[in-house]
């Protein structure tokens, strides 16, 4: 290897921005479902609890909290079914250990799988193409908000890629070498993705597409690759059935298949630029992606395609690459019910893998007109432009959005979940309350996080979150200093019709970490008005009353 320190220094800086995310976000909402079923599964052997996805993500990510041994707090053995959302509330936040630990602790397992994939990329681009390739891969994989959103949370979409990728590459060593190695890499990686989320069953397809073309090293038949293939498939859902047997859940390979039907042709409301809908249109999807992949990556992977199909058309690994992007390019246009990206997440790594091949450009090849020297100066420029760009959100890696969508702030207009405001956004909000000398405040959150954990002192306006259901803030009578409300995007998308009046007649004077909307109410006579009444409304005279009168 020609450059060991880049490849050093550029997975240190990925770990440091993934971890230091990891500790200054709040939980979302799949986050506190997953690690604690993990636990239960890993201290009692079954599954009691989430079984809406197998099991393995979840055991990985509850890994870091055996720290403590069997000690924290779980249901009792002879509980049966958990109820997934509040199990995982009181899991995070009544247990032994501080909840900002019972937090932290499992993201750390997606924060070393993240890098861990990150070399996993290094080591394909170089083997394609040349050492800079794998660097440039590394840079952009190493900086892209969307990959360092997933690092930083508990949640499956990080280890189902890290298997997804190298079940791709073990395919890719199959098809090359014949050896034994790429069969067990490829059949056990794709096993492990689906043991961690359904969405690794569109592997199938792709592989079945990819085997449609021989690659350049191909040394049998097109019927017979079908044949392995269908195989290989054949023995991993086995595997994954005999698992599933073994931990006693209903949840085996039918159920699997059953639910990836559900979700190709369900329809779930779904918000997209300013408006619910019933269900997605065909465009959403493919334009979220446009809004959340970042444009210097858009460019340099557009660059990276012209050049793989020109120069190495046959070529195994961009012939699996284009199979999965078409694929999954068809199935979330053809979706009902799926416009978030992260459904999708394993594509971003594989685009950082395409871009590589912008680093061995040729002029004579494909640019004529342009210099060796400009065009490479073109690459670094791009890569140092995403770098700036990832430092800039830090660490609201989650609502990152594009130019094309006026940037993070305002991102809440186009997409919302998983996308946009999840529930991350506590601590940043915090961080302002004091950093602007304000409190308490009005708040409006939805999310699977506690604002008293991180210092936030606040009287409900509205509030869909788990908290709520114990806790609704305090009933102020003295408000020192500014009136403030904080408003979660989420909530403004969710709950458009009862704040109808405020969202008509007020603009926020600024946006938080992209998911909180500030009102300052401080001298707004006509605000507090309609405040008091939507208290009163909401059958809470009492907060009503302790509203200041301007």
């Amino acid at each position: 290897m020609r450059y060991p320190h880049a490849v050093i220094a550029l997975v240190a800086i990925h770990f440091a921005l993934a971890f230091h995310a990891a500790w200054n976000l709040s939980p979302v909402w799949d986050e506190i479902v997953y690690p604690a079923a993990g636990y239960d599964l890993l201290t009692t052997g079954r599954i009691r609890t989430s079984v809406d996805h197998p099991p393995l993500g979840k055991a990985l990510l509850a890994l870091p909290l055996l720290v403590r041994g069997r000690s924290l707090r779980t249901a009792p053995a002879g509980a049966g079914s958990l109820e997934s959302f509040r199990y995982g509330f009181d899991f995070v936040h009544r247990n032994r250990l501080p909840a900002k630990w019972m937090i932290f602790l499992p993201r750390l397992t997606n924060v070393l799988l993240s890098c861990l994939l990150a070399l996993l990329l290094v080591g394909w681009a170089r083997r394609v193409w040349n050492e800079e390739a794998g660097i440039l891969a590394l840079a952009l994989y190493a900086f892209l908000p969307p990959v360092l959103a997933r690092a930083s949370l508990a949640l499956l979409e990080m280890p189902m890629a890290f298997f997804m990728t190298a079940a791709l590459l073990g395919a890719v060593t199959w098809r090359r070498t014949r050896g034994r190695r790429g069969l067990a890499v490829w059949g056990l990686a794709w096993t492990a993705a689906l043991l961690t989320k359904v969405n690794a069953l569109v592997l199938l397809p792709v592989f079945w597409l990819a085997d449609a073309f021989p690659g350049e090293s191909e040394k049998v038949g097109r019927f017979r690759r079908w044949l392995e293939t269908g195989l290989v498939a054949f023995a991993a859902l086995g595997v994954c059935e005999l698992v599933l047997r073994g931990l006693g859940t209903s949840y085996w390979t039918s159920q699997l298949l059953a639910r990836t039907n559900d979700l190709a042709n369900a329809r779930f409301p779904v918000y997209f630029h300013g408006t619910m809908r019933e269900s997605a249109l065909f465009y959403m999807a493919p334009w979220a992606w446009l809004i959340k992949t970042p444009m210097p990556v858009m460019i340099l992977a557009s660059a990276g395609w012209i050049h793989w199909r020109r120069a190495k058309p046959k070529e195994e690994t961009f012939i699996l690459l284009s199979c999965t992007f078409i694929l999954t390019g068809l199935l979330a246009a053809g979706s009902r019910s799926i416009v978030a990206t992260g459904q999708y997440f394993y594509l971003w790594p594989l685009l950082a893998l395409i871009s590589s091949a912008a680093a061995c450009l040729s002029p004579a090849a494909e640019w004529s007109g342009l210099k060796l020297s400009r065009l490479k100066w073109g690459v670094k420029l791009l890569a140092a432009s995403l770098a700036v760009s990832s430092l800039w959100v830090h660490p609201q890696y989650l609502a990152y959005f594009n130019i094309l969508a006026g940037g993070s702030s305002h991102g809440y207009e186009w997409l919302g979940d998983s996308d946009q405001d999840w529930g991350q956004g506590l601590p940043a909000l915090a961080q302002w309350m004091k950093r602007e000398g304000v409190p308490q405040i009005l708040l409006g959150y939805s999310g699977a996080g506690d604002p008293r954990v991180y210092g936030i002192h606040y009287q409900d306006v509205i509030s869909p979150a788990l908290v709520t259901a114990g806790y609704r803030g305090e009933i102020y009578s003295q408000w020192p200093g500014r009136v403030v409300l904080a408003l979660g995007t989420k909530v403004v998308q969710t709950e458009g019709l009862v704040l109808g009046w405020l969202l008509k007649n007020r603009k926020p004077v600024q946006v938080v970490g992209g998911t909180f909307l500030i009102y300052d109410l401080t001298h707004d006579r006509e605000a507090l008005q309609w405040l008091g009444w939507f208290y009163q409304a909401t059958r809470r005279p009492a907060q009503a009353s302790g509203l200041p009168k301007a």
